[in-house]
């Protein structure tokens, strides 16, 4: 199969060498100075690429402002509109997390459309590198080490456990908020300390660390106000953010805005934990 892949971070660097191995020709655009990747750098190359693809990968996220593919490593910027007026009917289209908008525009020119960001697999798989970029964030800023800290993790779904399981191997006392009953119960049955997001405040000074993974306003400014001035705070949901930022601000906490972590941390694992659920959804 021809695939074309454009734009993204790291992780799509690596996503070639993973493809051409299990058999497809691949492109990719988007990447200046991408030494040993076949690359299509001008936009009649990038337009005619699109027209001869069977599928088309893009990155994760598609884009930062809505209009323009995320492309980290490009000088140039690549409109989504300039890909889509080269769609065409029978080719898949590969994204995560889509704007719904361009979902819909790539369906009318007769392209099939999967959000990988959406698979339970990928979400899965994921959460592994994303664990151990922030056990790494947490080395590197905290002036103390994880033996020994409290660090209190939002929500406890793929990367709230294994986050919880590698700070509690490395012995630090971890500390799960939940909303949910059912995942309280879940991380009092591993061993942890579990609460409700609530009850945040009444311990909150003795955290060392906070790790923030759900995309939902829950670390309030109630809840900052109770915080160790001290303590790490990492947030690595995506948009709407589970941080009050403005407060952490004016309370002086730092903050670490710690997005896309598998593509800095690990990207050619990355990289080959999104080709394979691709693979996946192509021989489906």
């Amino acid at each position: 199969m021809d695939i074309l892949i454009i734009g993204g971070d790291s992780r799509q660097l690596y996503m070639p060498e993973h493809l051409k191995s299990k058999g497809h020709h691949v492109k990719i655009c988007g990447v200046d100075n991408a030494d040993g990747i076949l690359t299509e750098k001008n936009e009649k190359g990038l337009l005619t690429a699109i027209k001869n693809a069977e599928a088309v990968i893009l990155p994760i996220p598609c884009t930062h402002d809505g209009a323009n593919i995320n492309a980290a490593f490009s000088k140039k910027i690549i409109p989504f509109e300039s890909v889509c007026r080269k769609a065409a009917e029978g080719q898949i289209f590969f994204g995560g997390m889509l704007p719904e908008d361009w979902s819909i525009k790539l369906k009318n020119k007769g392209a099939q459309v999967c959000d990988y960001y959406y698979s339970k697999a990928f979400a899965e798989k994921n959460a592994i590198p994303t664990a151990e970029g922030i056990i790494g964030i947490l080395v590197d800023k905290m002036p103390i080490t994880v033996s020994g800290s409290n660090v209190l993790i939002s929500g406890f779904g793929n990367c709230g456990r294994e986050t919880a399981k590698l700070v509690g191997a490395l012995g630090g006392r971890v500390y799960i908020a939940a909303r949910k009953k059912e995942a309280r119960d879940a991380a009092k049955a591993c061993g942890y300390n579990a609460f409700c997001f609530e009850d945040i405040p009444k311990s909150g000074g003795s955290f060392d660390a906070a790790i923030n993974t759900v995309p939902a306003p829950v670390f309030t400014r109630e809840t900052l106000a109770a915080i160790n001035k001290n303590a790490l705070i990492i947030e690595i949901a995506s948009a709407p953010f589970g941080i009050d930022f403005g407060a952490a601000m004016e309370f002086g906490l730092k903050v670490v805005k710690a997005g896309s972590l598998p593509g800095k941390f690990a990207p050619k694992t990355a990289g080959k934990i999104i080709c394979d659920i691709i693979l996946k959804e192509m021989h489906q």
